[in-house]
């Protein structure tokens, strides 16, 4: 409607509709358009989203973090569920905004995007961005803590929440280790890196595998906290085929 305001108090613009199938004459209208009567809704339909109710939920600001997850996703279970990844970056940015914009960005770097070989529908469901949280998470935790962890994806959402929490967290550190692992692996294996290996046809088949990203990725990255990796292309290949 073009009355929404943004944390700043500015004043955002309306949307632009876009066709659909079912409702192709959506496509270009707005709200109030200056362009004329024809680009705008007509005043019937105005009247409708006007008397439409919605169901407001209060969170005070010093709520409990838990609280607000459980909120959100309770709350989600209508339409087209999101991700676990999706409903994280919603609580990440609750909790810290700098954090969610800070792996937001290392997601996008060539190397890593380069190696993973992801399908588009896994990219918009955020999938990429759950990549790095287990890679940060496995890459620094101790191996007992997740012993005997049930719900997985809890785990990663806890973990998520103790480092945006932490005043501590070496922002720079991270990044270093996270960008030089993924050019490690992107020089020496490229996309291959997380595949299935063929024995009996000596390649590399099938899509990513989250169990060799888990053992690979983590396994340079732990490596590269401590030095810098010299290792010939051929070694790092038979290494990781063999895995």
């Amino acid at each position: 409607m073009g009355i929404l305001r943004d944390e700043n108090d500015a004043t955002l613009p309306g949307s632009k509709l876009v066709a659909t199938p079912h409702l192709p004459s959506l496509e270009g209208k707005k709200w109030d358009n200056s362009e004329g009567a024809e680009y705008e809704l007509d005043s019937n339909l105005k009247l409708e989203f006007k008397r439409v109710k919605i169901d407001v939920k209060i969170v005070k600001k010093q709520s409990d973090k838990n609280v607000k997850y459980e909120l959100f996703q309770r709350i989600n279970t209508l339409g087209t569920r999101l991700s676990d990844q999706e409903v994280r970056n919603c609580l990440l940015i609750m909790v810290n905004k700098y954090f969610y914009y800070w792996l937001k960005s290392l997601t996008n770097y060539p190397s890593f995007i380069e190696t993973l070989s992801l399908a588009d529908r896994l990219i918009d469901e955020q999938y990429h961005l759950e990549l790095a949280l287990r890679f940060f998470i496995y890459k620094n935790i101790q191996l007992d803590e997740i012993k005997g962890v049930y719900d997985l994806a809890d785990f990663i959402t806890q973990k998520m929440i103790e480092y945006a929490d932490n005043t501590a967290f070496d922002f720079a550190n991270e990044e270093s280790i996270f960008k030089r692992t993924f050019d490690f692996i992107n020089t020496t294996v490229g996309d291959d890196a997380f595949k299935r290996f063929n024995s009996d046809k000596g390649v590399f088949q099938g899509k990513f595998l989250l169990s060799m990203f888990e053992c690979v990725a983590v396994g340079v990255g732990k490596n590269m906290a401590s030095r810098d990796l010299n290792m010939p292309s051929e070694m790092v290949r038979e290494r990781i085929s063999s895995l």
